[in-house]
């Protein structure tokens, strides 16, 4: 299959769950929206985060790794990435998506290392450094400085960009934002890992971060090696649609964690490694059965069914749209009786105009006929006048 440069998506990362709890407003008042553009690669979605209190861009390498087949702990060996080279939840306990969030550079020279920088030539292009977005909690409304040119005028909301896929976006001049109302509520379009999957982005980097840094002692490493290769290798079954068969089961000694080899005796060594491994299978696990959820998802049929539940944010985004309408309908209106007005102004001028310049005529006639009698008078006193004479 030939490779294809992936449309770009609007998404919102957001801890919506944060939000439904009762307690904790301080908390919520600093839990931001924060949007992101998405590609999907290999049914994973690639995030790019634009939020303006960021001095950068950043890139979901996490979701790189997964969708080219890698887990995190693979992805960081691999790379040979420093502590200082990602960000995980830029210091916020409540980070709504976890991840190993690298640079836009250090993004390319993976996805090129890779193999996927064409298709996601889009989501790491230099032309999008400049976009910026960011939630405006008080007024609950994101402002942009960005558009996509694709959505009409008219249709341009939050939930328009939700919805759109697209190849361009438009910069607006530096003086000039553009708003769109927003819920806080969970809803489609708005992203977040839970607990176990944001818990197990720290523990990998955890157990990274300690294998760099220790070296300590640790026992019993064959109970852990056998049964975390055993349920791997029941998922990996089941993700074929294979039968379980325990006597069968086929488990390893050594493997491969990105670059390097780990055979089943090096965890005999080291307490870190022990939690590298451990990491490291847990999200072969969760890989496997998202692979078996989809499988299971895809094979459904598709109800072909409509939710007549509206968001929030819809509601007013609606609302506006019908305001601005109302509006141009008014002005347009306000244009037509101006324009009506005007005409009837000019239509009793020119009647007027007509009326001067018939009064003018019919002035001009009294005088004529004034003269012609008079003129008449005469004449008939001086024929009078010489008929007496002559008598």
């Amino acid at each position: 299959m030939d490779a294809t440069i992936l449309p770009l998506e609007f998404q919102l990362l957001f801890n919506y769950k944060l939000e439904e709890e009762e307690e904790g407003e301080i908390l919520k008042s600093r839990n931001r929206m924060l949007p992101v553009f998405k590609v999907e690669l290999n049914q994973v979605s690639i995030y790019r985060l634009i939020h303006h209190e960021y001095d950068k861009h950043y890139i979901s390498a996490g979701q790189l790794f997964q969708a080219c087949g890698l887990t995190i702990t693979e992805g960081l060996f691999l790379f040979e990435l420093k502590l200082s080279d990602f960000e995980v939840d830029f210091l916020n306990s409540q980070f709504p998506f976890c991840d190993i969030w690298v640079s836009v550079e250090m993004a390319k020279s993976m996805a090129s290392a890779l193999g996927v920088d064409y298709e996601l030539s889009l989501l790491l292009d230099n032309a999008l450094d400049d976009c910026y977005s960011s939630d405006n909690v008080n007024r609950n409304e994101m402002m942009h400085n960005w558009i996509v040119p694709s959505i009409p005028h008219l249709q341009y909301s939050t939930r328009a960009l939700l919805e759109t896929r697209f190849e361009q976006v438009e910069m607006l001049s530096s003086n000039r934002k553009i708003r769109t109302q927003i819920s806080r509520m969970r809803q489609r379009g708005i992203v977040m890992k839970d607990k176990t999957q944001n818990g197990l982005v720290r523990w990998q980097v955890t157990a990274y971060e300690h294998h760099l840094t220790k070296q300590d002692v640790w026992v019993d490493y064959g109970s852990i090696w056998d049964s975390m290769q055993g349920l791997l290798f029941d998922l990996q079954t089941l993700s074929r649609e294979g039968r379980l068969v325990k006597n069968e089961r086929v488990l390893p000694n050594n493997i491969m964690v990105g670059n390097m080899p780990l055979k089943r005796d090096h965890l005999n060594h080291q307490h870190g490694l022990q939690q590298v491994y451990i990491g490291y299978m847990i999200e072969k696990m969760m890989n496997e059965l998202n692979r078996i959820s989809l499988k299971d998802h895809n094979t459904q049929p598709i109800e072909n069914s409509t939710s007549h539940h509206i968001v929030f944010h819809d509601r007013l985004d609606m609302i506006e749209q019908e305001l601005y309408k109302m509006k141009k309908k008014g002005n347009k209106r306000i244009e037509e009786i101006e324009v009506l007005q005007q005409r009837c102004i000019q239509q009793l001028n020119e009647i007027n105009n007509w009326k001067i310049k018939f009064e003018k005529t019919r002035q001009s006639e009294r005088i004529w006929i004034f003269l012609f009698i008079l003129s008449a008078l005469f004449i008939v006193y001086y024929l009078y006048k010489i008929n007496i004479t002559v008598k």
